[in-house]
């Protein structure tokens, strides 16, 4: 059924005239863009002699860091926050090219050395004058009350607000009003309008402690004395460490508060229904945090997008092979742990799954790794030897645990394995995936090319 946005009910004809109306637009836009791209380099090699005449660096990460926070707080729908960041950073380094051409080369574009102007502003004729100040009158009159006026927020402090990228002045009124920290939502947006601040207040997650006026808040937001959004990226197989570090270095959460909330028995236990760790149940990917973060959101964002990754259909296909969802996130930590390369991560699985319906021991070298010695950079018979629960090789069926997390192509591939008869693999030393064998006789073959290969490169 078409929507009120549809064109579906318009005749053909008319719908053509639209498109051809809007492609004219859209060329009258790329006409625009193209002129302002060219105002802005004309400015980026200026800028670039100029840092150079003051012996500056070309590249500024402040400087970046701070065009990003600015743009972000320029963005409306239907433009994303990551689009507009992935278009700024061609149009910086095409900035930074042209700089760094001009430093090597000289100054090659002809582009003149603005001036800058001197010239006095005439006085205003004497009612204009009267004008103005029957104005700033009213406007400090309106000033003293919203600086002085009393604010009794409707909520105990202190209470946290979150201004996100993009949001207008009539949004961030509407969370503050939500908030209950401005009685009247209108004197709020007048506060933003005189202060200048409708287009300056920054996004981020902010604590509010002590009652503020109306000005006081506008100040504030537009501070950004706030925590601020960051983007971290979790690689597949990252273990719970690595996560702590990630957010650590980026001051989302304390790393020793975050470990041993992870490795909290009595609420891992809770979460996945079974360990007293939440490794494996932590699902990788590209995550945005405020600074300062809870550790309990973090967790609850990881663990909530784990939940959302284990399908309907793939807690069908655990029941059909009569296993359960935390057996096969185990399995899909092992399978992560052989490969980044996503295309025969099903294959492989199909190899533990084999194993495993024989009773045959996975014999996984991920899991050997898991136990050995930090800084332990190949596999011999002295870490085949380790007693561990979680040593493949000493023990049969699965090992008691995740032995990382796992990314969605590694889990998939634990649900739903490739039908074949394959039983071993080793690495292809030509190609650096895997050769899959059904016999043991195979797979001493090609394991034996594979160690003849390791040999020849540590001579």
């Amino acid at each position: 059924m078409a929507g009120k946005n549809s064109f579906g009910e318009m005749p053909p004809e008319d719908r053509e005239k639209i498109l051809d109306a809007l492609r004219n637009e859209v060329d009258d836009i790329d006409k625009e863009l193209v002129e302002l791209l060219r105002k802005r380099t004309i400015r980026s090699i200026l800028i670039g002699r100029i840092k150079r005449s003051l012996n500056q660096p070309t590249y500024s990460p402040e400087r970046e860091k701070d065009i990003n926070k600015k743009i972000s707080n320029y963005l409306k729908e239907p433009l994303r926050l990551d689009a507009l960041w992935r278009i700024y950073e061609r149009i910086l380094d095409q900035s930074r090219a042209v700089q760094r051409e001009e430093a090597e080369k000289g100054e090659i574009y002809d582009v003149p050395v603005p001036k800058l102007s001197r010239e006095k502003k005439k006085l205003l004729p004497e009612k204009d004058w009267r004008v103005i100040g029957v104005v700033f009158a009213v406007i400090f009159l309106l000033l003293v009350y919203l600086f002085f006026g009393s604010n009794t927020p409707a909520k105990e402090l202190p209470v946290k607000i979150e201004i996100k990228p993009g949001q207008t002045a009539d949004q961030v009124v509407r969370v503050l009003d939500d908030a209950g920290l401005v009685p009247t939502p209108s004197l709020m947006k007048l506060a933003l309008l005189i202060s200048g601040n409708t287009t300056n207040i920054v996004s981020a997650r902010y604590t509010i402690t002590e009652p503020m006026s109306y000005m006081g808040l506008s100040s504030f937001l537009a501070s950004g004395k706030g925590d601020h959004i960051t983007r971290v990226d979790l690689y597949d197989g990252i273990s719970n460490n690595g996560i702590a570090s990630v957010l650590d270095g980026e001051k989302i959460a304390d790393k020793d508060a975050l470990l041993s909330a992870m490795n909290n028995p009595a609420d891992a236990k809770q979460r996945t229904g079974k360990f007293e760790s939440m490794r494996g149940f932590l699902l990788p990917g590209s995550y945005y945090f405020y600074r300062n973060s809870s550790i309990e959101e973090i967790i609850d964002s990881l663990n909530t997008n784990w939940q959302n990754a284990i399908t309907d259909e793939m807690k069908r296909s655990a029941e059909q092979m009569g296993r359960t969802i935390q057996d096969l996130t185990v399995l899909a930590s092992i399978i992560e742990g052989e490969t980044n390369y996503k295309p025969e991560m099903k294959r492989i699985s199909g190899v533990y799954h084999n194993r495993l319906r024989i009773r045959m021991p996975l014999q996984a070298d991920p899991t050997i790794q898991f136990i050995a010695p930090p800084g332990t950079t190949r596999i011999t018979g002295k870490e085949l030897r380790i007693k561990s629960p979680y040593n493949t090789y000493l023990n049969a069926g699965l090992p008691p645990g995740p032995i990382n997390n796992p990314g969605r192509a590694a889990l998939e591939a634990a649900f739903f394995p490739e039908n074949h008869g394959y039983l071993y693999f080793v690495v292809d030393p030509e190609s650096g995936r895997h050769v899959f064998t059904r016999t043991y006789a195979e797979h001493r073959k090609e394991a034996k090319k594979y160690h003849l290969w390791i040999k020849a490169r540590q001579k």
